[in-house]
């Protein structure tokens, strides 16, 4: 637990508030939708229930080939990083692989959901106490910031984790993971009408390659014979 706690948590968690220092929330949203992706080579290494098929190898390359797109607007704006892209890319290896891992655990999702959220708070607490101590020392207003923290925690986190895991013992890991593709199509659109911000044409385009990429993994587009 401590393990899917760090994988699933801590890490990609840490990666994706410090690589959004760097990019905007609806780029962000389409590189993570690059999940699956990674999620069905994982899948195909290391289950022996979820292989790789026809739909899913045409569905891996064209995703790629949408996240090699989507990379590629950040080499070429002066406003976007690229080491911060590649902190969100860690951050979906990171959900891919312990998606699998999550797989066999046979408990309960109310209490896998409370001992990983539990132990990643566990590892990341160091970590924070120092980072909250000096924002108190420099007298910053955290109400609203740690509020957003809490929000984040019950809606984001904690409700989120309980779907998540009753849904992956149910649909198995593959399924599960194209769920991200919905993420960016709401982040998009609450960061231009909230946040203002500015979403690129090569980057509308990248994302409609991914999304291309996870349809065909889906396989309903197909023959049958491709499934």
């Amino acid at each position: 637990m401590m393990a899917l706690g760090i994988t699933n948590n801590a890490i990609p968690f840490a990666l994706i508030s410090w690589g959004q220092t760097g990019i905007t929330s609806g780029f962000a949203s389409m590189l993570n939708a690059s999940v699956p992706l990674f999620g069905i080579i994982y899948a195909h290494l290391l289950t022996g229930d979820e292989k790789m098929r026809p739909n899913r190898v045409a569905g891996v390359v064209t995703g790629f080939a949408g996240v090699a797109l989507l990379m590629s607007a950040s080499l070429g704006s002066t406003n976007i990083s690229f080491l911060h892209a590649g902190a969100i890319i860690l951050s979906a290896n990171c959900y891919a692989l312990s998606t699998i891992y999550a797989k066999r655990f046979k408990l309960p999702s109310s209490l896998i959901a409370f001992c990983q959220v539990t132990g990643a708070s566990m590892v990341t607490l160091p970590f924070a106490l120092p980072a909250l101590w000096t924002s108190l020392e420099m007298d910053q207003d955290l109400l609203i910031p740690l509020l957003s923290c809490l929000l984040l925690g019950v809606f984001g986190t904690a409700i989120a984790y309980l779907l998540y895991f009753t849904i992956l013992r149910r649909a198995g890991a593959t399924n599960i993971m194209l769920a991200t593709l919905i993420v960016p199509i709401m982040a998009i659109y609450l960061g231009v009408t909230i946040l203002g911000e500015e979403i690129t044409n090569i980057q509308l385009a990248g994302f409609g390659v991914v999304s291309l990429g996870l349809l065909l993994v889906d396989g309903r587009i197909l023959p049958k014979n491709w499934r």
